[in-house]
């Protein structure tokens, strides 16, 4: 056994001043094993197993200058695969795909994050190690990928959300899906090809009925036999127009229909359609609003 020392001890300086390294007050026993060699590189720091044998170490898996760096790739339709010393910003420029891997995570510590922004034209598909999807970053967005197991190799190992845009418009939630739903959107210019409109089945009514459009605005209605309809549109506002199926009853018999004062239809000659008065048929009627009154047009005597 060793010289037994007091619990302080003292180291004097060449010329001045001293620096105390002091035990706990009440210890257990141990010993630390200091490394061999001085260290290898500015900013490692002593760290220790339980056995108390010491080490230099760096902080994490990489380098401070690999943690604040940045990378800069164009996209060439290849593979990107990114390793415990790879930088944290990750930038994509390009006019093309690219897939992007992410690394083994075992040889990452928990918490280990990675920035990826594409500035791109094109979808930069993300993977971890083992080639499992974690997400898709589309053009003018990015990624921030944030490793929460040190163990496997699928996307489970990896949480990420999107972190930014580089050209917003707009306000409300990102809206990122193959069929998103998307309310009160402004399009300028769209082409749109093979749209389907709501359509929305009103059901049997009896002598009044509201049209709202937001339900659909494609929609149907059947009458109850001798039953007079009477039916109002929805507000005026312009730009907006809507299809209406008015079906007579199947049996019994067929009904006369009018149109509410307010809001005001218009229609061509300034005469309202007399709707056809046998059972079992329909007519088609088609409105269309300039913000005052609703333009009715009609085509009649369907055999549905």
């Amino acid at each position: 056994m060793g010289d037994r020392v007091m619990s302080t001890l003292t180291l004097n300086g060449d010329v001045s001043g001293f620096v105390n390294i002091s035990s706990p007050t009440t210890p257990s026993s141990y010993t630390i094993t200091l490394p061999t060699a001085a260290p290898t590189a500015n900013g490692q720091y002593l760290s220790a197993t339980t056995a108390g044998v010491a080490s230099w170490s760096t902080l994490g898996p990489a380098t401070y200058a690999t943690l604040v760096g940045y990378t800069t790739t164009a996209t060439a339709a290849g593979t990107t695969t990114l390793t415990a010393s790879s930088t944290y910003n990750q930038f994509f420029t390009g006019t093309t795909t690219q897939t992007i891997v992410m690394p083994d995570v075992t040889t990452l510590a928990a918490g280990w994050t990675f920035h990826i922004s594409n500035n791109s034209t094109g979808t930069l598909t993300v993977n971890s190690s083992g080639g499992n999807l974690i997400s898709t970053c589309l053009p003018g967005t990015s990624l921030q990928l944030v490793c929460i197991l040190t163990t496997g190799t699928t996307a489970a190992s990896w949480d990420y959300e999107l972190v930014g845009f580089t050209t917003p418009t707009g306000t409300g939630n990102v809206v990122l899906a193959t069929s998103p739903s998307i309310t009160t959107a402004t399009l300028t210019n769209p082409t749109i090809t093979n749209y389907v409109e709501t359509y929305y089945n009103i059901g049997t009514v009896t002598s009044t009925v509201t049209i709202d459009l937001t339900n659909g605005t494609f929609q149907n209605l059947t009458m109850t036999s001798a039953t007079a309809l009477t039916v109002t549109l929805p507000t005026a506002t312009a730009g907006k127009s809507f299809i209406l199926i008015l079906r007579q009853p199947a049996s019994g018999t067929a009904n006369a229909v009018s149109w509410a004062a307010s809001p005001p239809v218009k229609w061509s000659g300034g005469t309202a359609p007399t709707i056809t008065a046998t059972v079992a048929k329909a007519d088609i009627l088609t409105f269309v609003s300039d913000g005052t009154n609703w333009y009715g047009s009609y085509v009649q005597n369907y055999t549905p």
